[in-house]
Parts: structure tokens; C-alpha cells; sequence
């Protein structure tokens, strides 16, 4: 069996499009909030940077739920999309957001 290994954290500035699984401390910048038709699932369009870079970010369901204006959290195996030649942040089933104290 091989021994877990504590993830490695990227800056916002060495991240490559079409990346899967990478770990980013964040500070939320802002964020606008919408609803699905339906009513029943969230969406946050957020815009996340550290001292290197911002980028977009896009989230729903329960990690919406996390993601306040001046918050700091992690994005643990994120995945990049390419939206209009920007990369936005993401993450799917396996991914997951954390409230940090950094």
C-alpha cells in the first residue's frame, strides 16, 4: 500500500488550461448569485485571486453555499475550463471547497 501524501497548493498565476486536479488557496472578490429555473439549485459566478492573479470561478449546488465576498477557501482537484479564452475554475464530483483560515 502506498502512503497518502499531503497535496501539493498552486498559485493562481501557474495554472494551465485544461487542468484537472489541481489545489489553489483563493480569496473571493466577488461574487453575483443566480437561481436554475426550477429554483431549487444554486449558481455562483465568483471572481477568486491570491498575490499572483484572479480568475473566474464558477460553482453550484453546496459548494455555492461557501462562497462569501472576502472569504478565503480552497479549491481541492479542481478542474479549469476554457470559457471565451478565459479559464474559469471549477470543480466536479470528485472535487471539493473549503472555508480556510490563511
Amino acid at each position: 500500500m502506498s502512503k497518502l501524501t499531503k497535496p501539493h497548493f498552486i498559485k493562481v498565476n501557474s495554472l494551465v488550461d485544461a487542468r484537472k486536479g489541481y489545489n489553489v488557496y483563493v480569496k473571493v472578490v466577488k461574487t453575483e448569485e443566480s437561481k436554475s429555473n426550477d429554483g431549487l439549485t444554486t449558481f455562483v459566478r465568483a471572481v477568486v485571486a491570491d498575490e499572483t492573479g484572479s480568475a473566474n470561478a464558477f460553482f453550484k449546488g453546496d459548494s455555492a453555499k461557501l462562497i462569501k465576498e472576502g472569504a478565503v477557501i480552497a479549491i481541492r482537484n479542481g478542474r479549469i475550463r476554457l470559457i471565451k479564452n478565459h479559464i474559469s475554475l471549477e470543480i466536479d464530483i470528485f472535487g471539493r471547497i473549503t472555508p480556510e483560515n490563511v
